[in-house]
């Protein structure tokens, strides 16, 4: 006699933890097109493949994921677990390597735990209270989908489930190129000439801020102050910030040259300038040359440390 498998969650509202256990569950080779049932039925329960979000049971020996009983898992830091949490930690490796095509599993190991800091963390926080959830933020973006017609709310939670699944995909995507990107400035980093405050990167190369932040913090007398990069013929300087999240910027260009027209920069003897951010944080050049004078001149008014 052959077993049927089934995931079961939760019937009723929806959440973003369930909803994004189920799109995880799905991405995965053992789970692909697994059908879901959402009751509390507990004989449905007992004889779930996998349950996520219900049962008040935490035992992934068994494939019971729910948070809800006293007592419920926590991270190593104390912060509580959602059922997304939990099915990411016993899963999110599995959903990394088959559902977004990342073949080593290091690599793999890596990219799930950069999501797990990022979207699952918060997913787990905003279900277990610990942040307020806002209006457009991804826990009420889909829980408002619970708005739509309540006859229809199966098929509800079937569209979040797909919309989950999409937005997942594309974490992968982005924190593979996280990985790449730190691989790539380590490179530039050794490379580079002692003391150079200008590290040169491929404009492919968009996820520098942290790996450079962490340099920086681990030598604080040598910083890297301006990334250069070529696009086009074009070259750019990017200000970096004290720290991965700071608007702040190290060392701003000119504040008498942030958002002047290229007329205006010709008038001043910069043919070459294209243009300069009023916040001062980003400048571009038709020229290697020219970019390279305004960082200059940035560093020139630098206070010493």
């Amino acid at each position: 006699m052959t077993t049927i498998q089934t995931i079961v969650t939760h019937d009723g509202p929806f959440h973003a933890d369930d909803v994004f256990a189920v799109a995880a569950l799905a991405m995965t080779r053992e789970f692909r097109g697994v059908p879901v049932i959402r009751t509390r039925d507990k004989t449905e329960i007992a004889n779930a493949t996998i349950v996520v979000d219900v049962g008040f049971t935490y035992d992934p020996m068994h494939c019971r994921f729910d948070h809800h009983q006293s007592n419920g898992p926590k991270r190593a830091d104390g912060t509580p677990y959602s059922a997304f949490g939990l099915v990411w930690k016993a899963y999110g490796k599995h959903a990394v390597q088959h559902g977004g095509g990342i073949a080593h599993e290091s690599d793999a190991i890596e990219i799930a735990r950069i999501i797990d800091e990022g979207l699952v963390r918060s997913i787990d926080l905003c279900d277990n209270g610990m942040i307020e959830s806002r209006p457009y933020d991804i826990e009420s973006l889909i829980g408002a989908m619970n708005a739509l017609p309540a006859a229809a709310i199966t098929e509800n939670f079937d569209r979040a489930v797909e919309i989950a699944k999409t937005i997942l995909a594309a974490q992968i995507a982005r924190s593979a190129q996280v990985v790449t990107d730190r691989i790539i400035v380590e490179c530039a980093l050794a490379a580079r000439g002692a003391e150079d405050p200008v590290l040169e990167l491929p404009i492919s190369c968009e996820h520098w801020r942290a790996p450079i932040c962490a340099h920086n913090a681990a030598f604080p007398h040598a910083p890297i102050l301006f990334v250069l990069q070529e696009r086009a013929g074009q070259w750019g300087a990017t200000g970096v910030p004290p720290n991965p999240d700071s608007r702040a910027i190290l060392a701003p260009f000119p504040s008498d040259l942030g958002g002047l027209s290229e007329d205006e920069f010709v008038a001043r003897g910069l043919p070459d300038v294209i243009f300069v951010h009023r916040n001062l944080f980003f400048a571009i050049s038709h020229t290697r040359e020219a970019t390279m004078d305004l960082i200059a001149a940035a560093l020139e008014q630098r206070p010493s440390s």
